[in-house]
């Protein structure tokens, strides 16, 4: 069997119903502003029946039954595995561009850290600085960061949320933040822009954009009272000394994708995050605070998904700037929460 190469394919849902309701996030109903989206938990059983049936055992997951890389219940991961049979978390689990394809049960209890994974905009000394480099697309979402001599600090990253715009000083332009983009574009969010440097000083760097987490099961998926899922977006750096210096865009929230062929629970003091990163605050003699992160996305889908915890996709704060009269910075937008009542394709194949 050949594993496949980041980043991977989005595969749609097969069933018509069900793939008009979920198949670009840029047309779908969604709450964006903090909410949950409500619209597919009311899919018919009918939908959830149809779909279980298109899809098939088999197919759902590519490989697990070899058990060919086991997925460890606690430390570092990275990359893809293969589990056979249930699976049961019994420590903390810092995770980067992890794809997990299990047979059987999944239960999750205790902190999942997703780790940034776009880096963030760096700032250069000398009155310039370099905009945010952007997500897997090339580009996506990035904050931008100030122009040459722009005495400014860098917009947030979008993802599911847009960036917030940077701050700046008296006769300057405000950077923008990010554009939102779909998951089905990328799983990870983008990077946050560099503030400027002044009087041979060096702005903020952008915040790094937030991490990917991909996980299919054929089982319950359970989060229980004492999970605490995160793929937050990186702070823009703070600016503390140099008069004209402004402060760095936070990283926009990440993407979780969870995809079961069962129910999918949050228990109550459960849950899965998925907040953009503070815009850097600059101190006294600087000028502008940094944007706020998008929110990221987090997409859930199952036969039931039920949520007594929290799921929230946060914009991050908007950095204070140091000097009065300068404008100043806002927040990131809040990203995208969708929870599904019905069973989707399989993201990926091997």
């Amino acid at each position: 069997m050949t594993l496949i190469s980041l980043p991977f394919t989005f595969v749609p849902n097969t069933v018509a119903v069900a793939a008009q309701v979920n198949q670009d996030f840029q047309t779908i109903v969604t709450v964006i502003n903090g909410g949950l989206d409500n619209t597919n938990l009311s899919a018919t059983a009918a939908i959830t029946n149809a779909q279980i049936a298109g899809s098939g055992t088999s197919g759902f997951i590519f490989g697990g039954s070899d058990n060919i890389r086991p997925l460890p219940t606690s430390g570092t991961i990275s990359g893809e595995y293969w589990h056979k049979g249930n699976w049961t978390q019994t420590g903390a689990i810092t995770s980067s561009y992890a794809r997990i394809h299990l047979t059987g049960s999944m239960t999750i209890n205790a902190a999942w850290t997703v780790n940034t994974e776009i880096p963030g905009g760096l700032s250069a000394s000398g009155s310039s600085s370099h905009q945010g480099v952007g997500g897997h697309g090339g580009g996506l979402g990035a904050g931008n960061g100030a122009d040459s001599f722009n005495v400014a600090a860098g917009g947030g990253g979008g993802f599911g949320g847009v960036g917030g715009i940077g701050g700046c000083g008296s006769g300057s332009t405000q950077p923008s933040g990010g554009a939102t983009y779909p998951i089905s574009a990328s799983l990870s969010g983008s990077s946050g822009g560099a503030g400027s440097g002044g009087n041979g000083g060096t702005g903020g760097n952008g915040g790094a954009g937030g991490g990917s987490l991909y996980i299919e099961c054929t089982g319950a998926v359970l989060f229980t009272s004492t999970a605490a899922m995160t793929a937050t977006g990186g702070a823009g750096g703070t600016i503390s000394a140099v008069a004209g210096d402004s402060a760095g865009g936070g990283g926009s929230g990440g993407g979780i994708q969870i995809r079961s062929q069962s129910t999918v629970t949050v228990n109550a003091s459960g849950s899965i995050t998925a907040a953009g990163g503070a815009g850097g605050t600059a101190a006294g003699g600087t000028t502008g605070g940094g944007g706020g992160g998008g929110g990221g996305i987090i997409d859930i889908s199952g036969t039931t998904v039920t949520n007594n915890g929290t799921i929230s996709a946060a914009g991050g704060a908007a950095g204070a700037n140091g000097t009065s009269g300068a404008a100043t910075a806002s927040a990131g937008s809040a990203g995208i929460v969708n929870l599904n009542n019905y069973v989707q394709d399989v993201r990926s194949a091997g």
